[in-house]
């Protein structure tokens, strides 16, 4: 009777070991069917084209200048390839090693429309930094060239100003830890400050006092308070389009008319990081501090007046002219090429990271080999070649995917055939030692 009840138990350990088996199994197979993901990276390659449209509402004799901001490459964007409509009669450098081109427009009659536009492939890049407060070095620290530079007071700053005093003294309260007057100096602007786009950049003190302002406004007060507390901080102007787009593929061209500015602080240990205080005045309050997504890109980054901009990040007009009207408009246009491309990529890396355990080492290496090929092309601006590439690497990866999973499937069969004749035996050696 023992022995029966053993020989029971036996049997139901071995079919519930070979169903967890087929379940395993059939889990593993279907795990791979997860890599076939549409979505990218945070990395885009885009045409963007900045445009200056110059109106004339009388007749113009005299010859004046337009100046055209250079976009620098950074740590979130690089300029692949750079062109312009009509080709810059000069080009210049600023105070802050920015660079320009200058157009000599010689005269413009009553009426008359002039356009400039400036076409930048460009790679964009989502980058997000984890800034830990214990590892941040002390004021002491900061590099003194960075520290006279991007703590002196200009115009629209007016950090001896009383009322950008009395508002360091109310955000910082003595503060000396770096991170710590970032973050008082960013939650202050949020709290005290309100949106408002008007056709005027107002300095801090008056932004301060108003309680309202755009973003160059809200940036103007950010590193009032900042540069005041001994923070070196400057600011960055571009075109952004809209931040929950950030690791999408474009489906359209898209224009920006409004354009954007965010600022930097000088971290010690860290470097330079961006603070952008005029999205983080929304539902997530740090969702913008010391990050950026791929739907930034800069035309300048200095630290504050520009003998040929200005106070502008934009097409600039120096000086005024009378009787001229500049409008600028940025166009963000998808490179369909560029966004396949990455697209197979992405999805080659999938399909590799699933089955690269398994798969064949040689076959996983060339796959490898394409997809770097293929990312170097899109950082050539060759995107036909880079989406040639990509297409290849993901062809042999779905190849060897199917190949895996044909594998498995044998695999699995050969081990539930052994299964079956292993409990088979099983069960016939215990009913044999039973009827003895």
């Amino acid at each position: 009777m023992l022995k029966g009840i053993k020989c029971k138990k036996l049997a139901l350990f071995v079919g519930l070991l070979t169903t967890l088996l087929l379940i395993g199994a059939s889990f593993y197979l279907r795990s791979a069917d997860r890599a076939r993901c549409t979505s990218a990276p945070d990395l885009r390659y885009v045409n963007i084209t900045l445009i200056a449209h110059l109106f004339s509402n009388r007749d113009i004799d005299q010859s004046f200048d337009i100046y055209f901001p250079i976009p620098p490459d950074t740590e979130n964007q690089k300029v692949i390839s750079l062109s312009f409509s009509t080709s810059p009669d000069e080009m210049l450098e600023d105070e802050w090693n920015q660079s320009i081109a200058r157009f000599k427009i010689s005269s413009m009659k009553e009426g008359e429309i002039k356009q400039i536009s400036m076409s930048c492939i460009v790679r964009l890049i989502s980058i997000e930094y984890n800034v830990d407060p214990d590892e941040i070095g002390s004021l002491e620290e900061i590099p003194e060239e960075i520290r006279l530079l991007y703590t002196r007071d200009e115009g629209m700053y007016k950090i001896s100003d009383p009322v950008v005093v009395s508002a360091v003294n109310d955000a910082i309260r003595g503060e000396q830890k770096v991170y710590d007057i970032v973050i008082r100096s960013h939650d202050y602007v949020i709290e005290r400050l309100s949106y408002k786009l008007d056709p005027r950049w107002d300095d801090a003190p008056t932004t301060l006092s108003k309680g309202e302002g755009s973003c160059s406004e809200y940036v103007f007060a950010f590193i009032a308070l900042c540069r005041a507390a001994g923070v070196p901080s400057r600011f960055v102007g571009g075109t952004v389009i809209d931040p929950a787009l950030a690791g999408t593929m474009l489906r359209a061209e898209l224009t920006d008319y409004t354009f954007h500015r965010w600022a930097e602080v000088y971290i010690p240990n860290y470097g330079w990081l961006p603070v952008d205080v005029t999205y983080d005045d929304g539902p997530d309050p740090r969702e913008f501090l010391f990050s950026l997504p791929d739907t930034f890109f800069a035309f300048v980054r200095r630290g504050g007046y520009s003998k040929y901009l200005g106070w502008s990040y934009l097409p600039s007009l120096n000086p005024k002219v009378d009787g001229v009207l500049l409008r600028s408009r940025a166009l963000w246009t998808p490179i369909l090429e560029a966004q396949e491309a990455l697209s197979c990529v992405h999805i080659a890396e999938k399909i590799l990271f699933q089955s690269d355990k398994v798969a064949n080492i040689s076959r996983v290496g060339e796959i490898r080999e394409l997809i770097d090929k293929s990312l170097k092309e899109l950082d050539k601006g060759e995107f036909s070649s880079a989406l040639f590439y990509g297409r290849k690497a993901l062809s042999m990866a779905r190849d060897l995917e199917g190949s895996t999973e044909k594998d498995n499937t044998l695999l699995t069969g050969f081990l539930l055939i052994l299964f079956s004749i292993l409990t088979v035996s099983l069960i016939s050696k215990l009913r044999k030692a039973h009827i003895r």
